[in-house]
C-alpha cells in the first residue's frame, strides 16, 4: 500500500486521476479498488478516508475481513483480507497442501491483515498488512 504522504504528494505533482488496487496473482491482480472520484485530498470529505483504505470491492467479487478462524470480524477490528469470485484460482499446480492452505471453503485468504470497517473499507493504519 502507498503511504498516505506519498499518494498526497503524487496526486499534487501528476495533477491526474490516480486508480489503484489491492490483489495478487491468485487473484488476477483485483481484489479491491480506489476509483479516480476516491483520491480526494479534501480532508474534510469522507474520500479521505477511502484514499488511506485498500478500497472497495471489485465487480464480481466477494471481499470479508475474518480472524484466524475463517469468522467474520466487527469494525475496527483487525482481520485477514479474504475473497472470493470468478478470478480467484483455483488452486496451485500440484501442490495440494498449498492450494488448501489459501483456499479455504472457496475464500482466497490474501495473508493481508488490516482493520474492518463498518462499510466493509480496510485500512492500512495498523502497518504494513502483514502479520
Amino acid at each position: 500500500m502507498i503511504p498516505l504522504d506519498l499518494l498526497k504528494r503524487a496526486i499534487r505533482f501528476f495533477r491526474c486521476g490516480l486508480v489503484q488496487s489491492h490483489g495478487q496473482v491468485e487473484s488476477a491482480g483485483f481484489i479491491t479498488v480506489l476509483h479516480e472520484e476516491d483520491h480526494s485530498l479534501d480532508e474534510n470529505t469522507p474520500y479521505m478516508r477511502k484514499l488511506m483504505s485498500v478500497g472497495k470491492e471489485t465487480i464480481g467479487v466477494e471481499v470479508r475481513v475474518v480472524d484466524e478462524s475463517g469468522k467474520e470480524i466487527p469494525p475496527n477490528m483487525v482481520g485477514e483480507i479474504v475473497a472470493r469470485g470468478p478470478n480467484i484460482f483455483e488452486g496451485y499446480r500440484n501442490d495440494p497442501a498449498l492450494t488448501a492452505q489459501v483456499l479455504r471453503d472457496g475464500w482466497l485468504r490474501t495473508g493481508t491483515w488490516l482493520p474492518s470497517t463498518r462499510r466493509g473499507i480496510s485500512t492500512s493504519s495498523t502497518g504494513n498488512g502483514t502479520r
